[in-house]
This record gives C-alpha cells, structure tokens and sequence, in this order.
C-alpha cells in the first residue's frame, strides 16, 4: 500500500492512513475522531448507498469491520463498541462513500450513553473549540500501530490463495473459501495461529 492512496467519496486518502485491507475493503483511521481509537471501514469501490453494495461487498465490509473491531476493542482496552453506518444525509452521512464508523467504548466515555451518537453526528463539522483535524503524520503514526496487528499479506488469489504471514515466516496455501477468514488467522501473530 506504500505510496498509493485510495478514493474516499469526494477526498483522496493517502495510503498512509491505512491499516488494513482485505480484497474488497479497507480499515483506516479517521481524520477527526470522536473518541480515540475511532477508525472507519470502507469499501473499495466508492459507493455511495449501503443498498448499492453487492453482496460480496457487503460481506467483504463486514468480515473486515468484524475482525477490525476486536483489534480496536483489544488495543484501545475498551469494554464495548459503537459500530455505525450513517446511510445518507439525513442519516449524519457527509462522506459520498459507505463506511462503517467502528468506536471503542468505555465506561463513562459520555455522560449519557446516546451522546456517542450526536458527537458522531458532529464530528467532522469544523466548529467549536473542538474542530481541529488531524495532520497526516498524526494520522499515520496511529495507522502504523495498528497494522501491526494485521501482518498478513495476500500473495495470490484463485482457487488457492497464497498468504503470507511476516511475523511467523509462513506460507499458507488455502482454499478459496478458508482464505477470506485468513485475517483473523493473523490477528494475533505474537500468540500464534487461531
């Protein structure tokens, strides 16, 4: 992913951003975070209604937004998740791009539970005391934490694909259909295989 950058809706992200990317999606942090740890989840192919994903997106999206939040939750030592689509303007959405906006919770983290939902609806606004965004490098330092937890690369797809797991030194040669978990195989390279 070095050196590339990718479209998100009407802005173009820089590769540096990123954490994790499956063959349909990519993991991200995010510009202007509500909490710490908010990062958002994409598909690849900018689109920008939920409803005009194909069903391999759809699944694509949330096997990464599934394995993406137990990283967050772990590494952000959260005891729960907000996990939201904002499908169109009157939803909150700005962004002409689906994406699942995953934040790490904790108790107390808003006075009132459904606070969570109002920050969120106001979070990429520039107002207030409040509407400072990220520099890149901010941006991409928490990215490279971040993927370090998904070390796994995909060297060939078809109907046996090639991964690649740089922590272990391993090659796996699997079916098709065991290769899309092959992410939550590599989450914890440090304790070994799941």
């Amino acid at each position: 992913m070095a050196g590339s950058s990718f479209r998100f809706g009407q802005h173009v992200l820089q590769s540096s951003c990123v954490f994790f990317k499956s063959r349909l999606s990519i993991g991200f942090v995010n510009r202007k975070p509500v909490v710490p740890g908010h990062v958002l989840v994409s598909p690849l192919r900018v689109v920008e209604r939920f409803g005009e994903l194909s069903s391999e997106e759809v699944a694509d999206l949330f096997m990464a937004t599934q394995t993406i939040s137990g990283v967050v939750e772990k590494h952000f030592q959260s005891t729960s998740l907000t996990i939201a689509i904002q499908d169109g303007p009157e939803a909150g959405q700005t962004v002409k791009h689906v994406h699942v906006h995953i934040l790490p919770r904790k108790s107390g983290d808003f006075p009132q539970n459904d606070e969570v939902y109002e920050a969120l609806d106001k979070h990429d606004k520039e107002v207030g005391e409040d509407g400072k965004w990220r520099t890149e490098e901010e941006m991409a330092a928490e990215a490279s934490v971040l993927a370090r937890y998904f070390n796994c690369q995909m060297l060939m797809e078809g109907p046996y694909r090639i991964i690649y797991n740089r922590s272990q030194c391993a090659i796996l040669v699997v079916p098709i259909l065991v290769s899309i978990l092959h992410t939550s195989i590599c989450i914890n390279s440090d304790k070994g295989y799941k």
